[in-house]
């Protein structure tokens, strides 16, 4: 068994999405990397990891495509029906909290998808991170 030094560690190199959001006094910014990996392949070069979850908040997506395309369309789906049935927006606290329900009552299953939900709303600009698991 090959014994881990501090020289092996460095030379790991840890790949994946990068999505990162700063939250400034007017709103807020998020971006993304647009590459699709599946280990050392890169599958495209396009992909879209931000998306509009309404008029005033966005999410980004990091994790498995199929998993993230559905957890951010069950959002979108949930926040329109806010709206419909309250005649007002969703806010950006409620709409994190509605998706770290969707990832905890997903257990024993899991989403293997991480996600930034920010926005502005009355209460200002806002981010929250939210694991697979569910925590925000």
């Amino acid at each position: 068994m090959e014994r881990f030094n501090l020289r092996t560690i460095q030379n790991i190199v840890f790949k994946g999405t990068t999505t990162v959001g700063v939250v400034c006094e007017d709103g807020i910014i998020l971006a993304a990397d647009k590459r699709a990996t599946a280990g050392y392949y890169i599958a495209s070069k396009r992909v879209k990891k931000i998306f509009k979850i309404d008029e005033h908040i966005a999410g980004t997506m990091a994790g498995g495509v199929a998993d993230a395309q559905h957890f951010l369309e069950a959002i979108k789906y949930m926040a329109s029906l806010y709206k419909y049935n309250n005649k007002r927006p969703i806010s950006v606290r409620s709409a994190a909290t509605l998706a770290s329900n969707i990832l905890f009552n997903m257990r024993p299953y899991v989403f293997l998808v991480e996600s930034i939900i920010a926005g502005v709303d009355d209460y200002g600009p806002s981010m929250y991170s939210i694991d697979f698991f569910g925590t925000v």
